[in-house]
């Protein structure tokens, strides 16, 4: 990476870390507490682990 020197072997995962890290932009959005993350995996992580804070209300 050219802003912060990390590596990646893959440019696919050097393209999701600059995505992700350095543009700033939260595109999905959890629908229960509206909690914003960059990656669909740490979403589905949020959700699954329950540290949503709705969901526990909606059990």
């Amino acid at each position: 990476c050219t802003k912060c020197s990390k590596t990646f072997s893959r440019a696919r995962d050097l393209q999701r870390h600059i995505r992700s890290v350095h543009t700033g932009h939260k595109m999905n959005k959890c629908e229960i507490c509206g909690c914003s993350f960059t990656r669909m995996d740490s979403l589905l992580r949020h959700q699954r682990n329950k540290t949503c804070n709705n969901i526990n209300a909606r059990s």
